[in-house]
């Protein structure tokens, strides 16, 4: 649904993307996109570029969508509220940063 504003709200279309809907997927990763840019920034006293964190923040996108999707399908059969997909994908991100991280610390 688009608003008045000419703006879709990030619960419709992440509704939209677990239906299948190519186009609202790519606006949904280019709205995590920047969410784990600043998330990035965060991290910008390591010795990693902007982008490669960005990169390690984004590699699980789909996988976190997917699983969102199933969570959201739950909670909506047993009338529970859920987490907006941008603060359950933070916690993704995040942890695929730091992650990365540990991972390329010699």
């Amino acid at each position: 649904m688009v608003h008045k504003d000419g703006k879709v709200t990030e619960r419709e279309m992440v509704r939209a993307a677990c239906d299948g809907n190519k186009a609202a997927l790519v606006e949904l990763r280019s709205r995590c996109e920047d969410l784990v840019s600043r998330i990035a920034l965060l991290y910008d006293n390591m010795p990693e570029t902007h982008e490669e964190l960005v990169s390690q923040g984004m590699s699980r996108f789909e996988q976190a969508v997917a699983s969102y999707c199933r969570r959201e399908t739950a909670q909506r059969a047993t009338k529970g509220t859920s987490y907006r997909f941008s603060t359950y994908f933070t916690w993704w991100a995040t942890r695929d940063i730091e992650r990365g991280l540990k991972e390329s610390d010699p």
